[in-house]
């Protein structure tokens, strides 16, 4: 296992438009992701794709929601990576 791992959440999303449609989508609020260091010292970010998940909410992929929700975890992950 990996000496430090870090997990952060976004909180600058508006969950009550997806919350509106696919209620359940609430179970990925606030937005999560992990940032890890492998043994081979490479460093990822992971978290749940909204659009992959959003469907099975009934949520369609492209949804407005979705896509915000998407740009916040993407704005999140670039921020706090340096990329």
């Amino acid at each position: 296992m990996a000496d430090r791992i870090h997990i952060a959440s976004a909180h600058d999303v508006d969950r009550s438009a997806a919350l509106q449609t696919g209620q359940t989508m609430a179970l990925y609020l606030p937005l999560r992701v992990l940032f890890f260091e492998d043994a081979q010292g490479q460093t990822w970010a992971l978290y749940d794709d909204p659009a992959g998940i959003a469907p099975s909410h009934g949520l369609a992929a492209d949804d407005p929601a979705v896509t915000r929700m998407q740009a916040a975890l993407t704005r999140f992950v670039t921020i706090a990576t340096g990329d």
